[in-house]
């Protein structure tokens, strides 16, 4: 299970990289309005004029922007929603895989190797890809990605060109004010892909006949979060999803009928034995310290919740409430 995350992690990479590359493409192509965007707006300023949002929707050069933006974010958005539909895909087969491999071992380990299970058919994973977890298309959660571009590449220009900043400064923070966006998309690829990937994973579990249920297998390591480390090892029946966050990286472990249950280190002993640098980087300054003092246990930076939308979910506890 361990190398099948090590799998995940190198195709994690390759989506960061193509998608990252293909932004790329994005950010230049609205490079050289955004420059003359932003000394036509130091030169209104120098004049006198006010430099406000208003001001600003009324400039010709301003709704050429934004119209570009917006036509250029479709352009990726399309992109996008068939590179991460494939992916989903690519996915969904490798959780089918991934998840007979760990069955098959678990048998192999309890000298059962020749035991017979039902494998899920990839057809039956086709429902899930291009679809969001909320059930709509991909294209329309992408697509939110659109005004969060916009407001803060305004933002950066009504706040640059009033301080008086150099207008090439100013053009390359707008450009990196719509970076939101890119994470936004990111934020949705690693997500979806990764619930395919779980979801065909579960229901191999349960089509076998032979687990009764699974446990969260965590990553543990420095990018590990707190909540991902407090459920370590939690079980679940085969007919229940797991509480997960965006980007969740956890996996899932079969626990097969008549077999013992396998076990491994918990993630909160394996954060016990970090150096105090790793242990604040991933729980943060107030909450390492009440875990070293004994005031909290690691369970409780965890918050369970059922998203009417997205289902069961986790969020981290904040910590006014710890």
């Amino acid at each position: 299970m361990r190398m099948h995350k090590l799998d995940l992690l190198a195709r994690d990479g390759d989506t960061l990289l193509h998608m990252g590359n293909r932004w790329l493409r994005l950010e230049n192509a609205i490079e050289a309005n955004v420059q003359i965007l932003s000394l036509d707006m130091l030169a209104a300023a120098e004049k006198g004029e006010i430099v406000s949002r208003t001001a600003l929707f009324k400039r010709r050069r301003y709704q050429t922007l934004v119209a570009q933006i917006r036509d250029e974010l479709t352009d990726y958005n399309e992109w996008a929603s068939g590179f991460i539909t494939q992916n989903q895909r690519n996915l969904g087969k490798l959780g089918i895989e991934h998840a007979a491999d760990a069955l098959q071992g678990t048998l192999m380990e309890g000298g059962q190797a020749g035991m017979f299970f039902d494998k899920l058919p990839v057809a039956a994973i086709e429902n899930m890809v291009g679809i969001a977890g909320d059930g709509g298309p991909l294209q329309t959660l992408l697509q939110q990605a659109y005004p969060q571009a916009v407001d803060r590449m305004t933002d950066v220009l009504v706040k640059n060109t009033a301080l008086g900043i150099n207008p090439r400064q100013t053009a390359r923070e707008m450009i990196d004010g719509t970076a939101e966006s890119l994470n936004h998309s990111l934020t949705v690829a690693r997500t979806e892909q990764l619930r395919v990937y779980r979801e065909a994973s579960r229901q191999q579990y349960e089509t076998s006949g032979l687990v009764e249920s699974y446990k969260r297998l965590s990553a543990k390591d420095a990018r590990t979060c707190a909540v991902c480390l407090a459920l370590d090892g939690e079980e679940y029946p085969t007919n229940e999803l797991m509480h997960v966050h965006p980007c969740d990286r956890c996996t899932m472990v079969p626990v097969v009928k008549g077999m013992p249950k396998i076990e491994w280190e918990s993630g909160e002993d394996w954060l016990k034995k970090q150096d105090p640098e790793v242990r604040e980087q991933i729980l943060g300054k107030g909450a390492s310290d009440m875990w070293d003092a004994g005031d909290i246990k690691l369970k409780d930076l965890a918050t369970k919740t059922e998203h009417e939308t997205w289902g069961p979910s986790l969020q981290r506890t904040p910590l006014s409430e710890l």
